[in-house]
């Protein structure tokens, strides 16, 4: 309590010495001496408010569950003031900080609800300063002089190019780090303005830092987008907030995860260690969304795809739409990255307030195949959810079954588990359930394969990171086949109907289509989950995992699962057996 008084003192005593040097100077022949004697005095001063700045934030890390509620107060009060009288970037960076140190250590009774708002304000206020500084600069330039080119990270939110420097970089990853931590709160909301100033300029922050060459390299081969929505392209009317991305089509994106190697993540896209932007830009929305669902709810169309172009990637063209989350969940160099995204996503939809804000969601279904129809009147607020849940839904589907990393698959799996719990699949193409069950099992499959190999090679020990992974993916899994308003095509499949025809002497028969592979995995379902419970020599996780997975089959889909009663691989997972 000492300290922490003794500093609000101190920088109130730097603040007042900072108010007297900033007299005008004297208009004699000694004027220009004058001015770099008090550009001296104030670099000097910022850089002891500075100093003090860092001790309170190494005081707060200790003792802020010890800071009294007047002297907390003081702090942020002081701290808000010097945001704007500091000139520097690395100065600002150490006053956020002291803020997000004090924010996230204090007793929530310490900071009120006017100091939280006014942080929020602070934080708000620097964005804006940028965004000025910019449109007078005319766009910054990046390190050696050369011009950033126009990207998603700022594709609809102003046109202004971000400054990508060493300095810049710390400096807005220490913005979105406090106001990740002040969002964190517990029972503290920001005033509606304050969140449409931070979620509203986010999304440019969410491709801070990936270099343009790597943007423009794309692989020879496109990455295997899945297609939910037959109409996502080429649509007729298309909402605002999509038409920049409907415009660049597919975008060239970066897929420097095909590069990564089990040693760790690439260095591609994390020019001056930009990939904390970007992390915490995104841990920023999770907290966001955790603490203010509604508030969040005007912000989705930004944060969440609406068509595949959000998210997708084509070599064909090298213009970007806006950086979704969607897009940095499976095209950020860093999974760091790729998992804050993911989590972002999953914090979005997982909230009662979000699952019934999503339950309007509606679209237009050709009675014939299950696929929306093209719209070219006036997008509602259903349809524009509708085109959202088909969307993001693609994305985490391409994320369960592309993501190379598999620390970051829990992340994906949780965000899929949410939408499935949110998603009026009954008012949706029929293929999404279809789709999510297929991907999940799919994954689960090929991860058991590679334990079998690594157990017949003498590996005994099981990898936390596959345990961890399957263990996710069976709980995605469990949600998708507990989802409401599975067609009935899918509950056939499961239980071993839908079977095609055999091949009629063309070259590729029936038995090895697409439709019948898919109807031959989904058939497997359950008799997999009831060989996985059962087997003794697979964590003990994974097993809880595939008994709760069957229990939802059971559940909604009884018919299917008496099915296959009889099956010896049901019939071995039963007490008793």
């Amino acid at each position: 309590a000492v300290l922490c008084a003794y500093y609000a003192a101190r920088l109130s005593r730097t603040r007042a010495r900072g108010r007297d040097s900033r007299e005008p100077p004297r208009t004699d022949v000694s004027r220009s001496n004058d001015d770099d004697d008090d550009d001296d005095a104030r670099r000097a001063e910022e850089k002891d408010a500075a100093d003090a700045h860092d001790a309170v934030a190494a005081l707060a890390r200790r003792f802020g569950a010890s800071f009294p509620d007047a002297e907390t107060e003081a702090l942020v009060e002081l701290a808000v003031a010097d945001l704007r009288l500091f000139t520097r970037q690395d100065s600002k960076r150490r006053v956020l900080g002291a803020l997000g140190a004090v924010a996230s250590r204090v007793p929530a009774s310490a900071l009120s609800e006017s100091a939280h708002a006014r942080v929020g304000e602070a934080l708000s206020r620097l964005l804006d300063d940028d965004d000025a500084a910019a449109r007078r600069a005319g766009g910054p330039r990046a390190a050696g002089g050369d011009t950033l080119a126009a990207s998603a990270s700022v594709s609809g939110d102003g046109g202004f190019c971000l400054e990508e420097t060493l300095v810049a970089s710390r400096y807005y990853a220490s913005l979105w780090r406090c106001a990740h931590l002040c969002a964190s709160r517990d029972g503290a909301r920001w005033p509606e303005p304050v969140v449409a100033g931070l979620a509203g300029r986010v999304r440019r922050f969410l491709s801070f830092g990936v270099d343009a060459a790597t943007r423009r390299s794309a692989d020879a081969a496109p990455a295997e987008t899945p297609n939910p929505n037959a109409s996502a392209s080429g649509r007729g009317y298309v909402p605002p907030h999509a038409r920049d991305a409907d415009v660049a089509d597919a975008a060239s994106d970066s897929d420097a995860s095909d590069a990564e190697s089990s040693a760790g993540e690439t260095p591609r896209g994390d020019r001056f260690g930009a990939s904390r932007v970007r992390a915490n830009a995104a841990s920023f929305v999770a907290s966001l969304a955790r603490a203010d669902p509604r508030g969040a709810h005007p912000f989705w169309p930004r944060l969440l795809p609406t068509s595949a172009a959000q998210f997708s990637r084509s070599p064909s063209t090298t213009r970007r739409g806006p950086c979704t989350l969607a897009r940095a969940m499976l095209h950020d160099p860093s999974p760091r990255v790729r998992a804050a995204a993911a989590v972002a996503v999953a914090q979005l939809l997982d909230a009662p307030a979000s699952r019934a804000y999503l339950s309007a969601a509606e679209l237009k279904l050709d009675p014939t195949t299950g696929l929306a129809l093209r719209r070219v009147n006036f997008a509602s607020l259903s349809s524009t959810l509708g085109d959202l849940a088909v969307a993001t839904h693609g994305a985490l589907t391409l994320a369960i079954k592309a993501e190379r990393s598999l620390a970051c698959v829990p992340s994906a799996c949780k965000a899929a588990a949410a939408l499935a719990d949110a998603a009026p699949f009954a008012r949706l193409p029929r293929n999404l359930v279809p789709d999510a069950a297929l991907a999940a099992w799919r994954r689960v499959s090929s991860l058991a394969s590679s334990r079998a190999r690594d157990a017949s090679g003498g590996e005994g020990s099981e990898d936390p990171e596959r345990v961890s992974a399957q263990v996710a993916l069976l709980s995605a899994l469990a949600a998708t086949l507990g989802a409401e308003g599975a067609p009935a095509r899918f509950r056939a499949a499961l239980g071993g109907g839908g079977e095609t025809d055999p091949g009629d002497g063309s070259v590729e028969s029936a038995a090895d289509s697409e439709p019948a592979r898919d109807a031959r995995d989904l058939r497997e379902i359950i008799p997999g989950l009831a060989s996985l419970a059962g087997d003794a020599t697979v964590a003990v996780a994974v097993r809880c995992e595939a008994f709760g997975a069957l229990r939802a089959a059971a559940a909604t889909h009884a018919a299917a699962v008496a099915a296959h009663w009889r099956d010896a691989r049901v019939q071995a997972a039963l007490p008793g057996a």
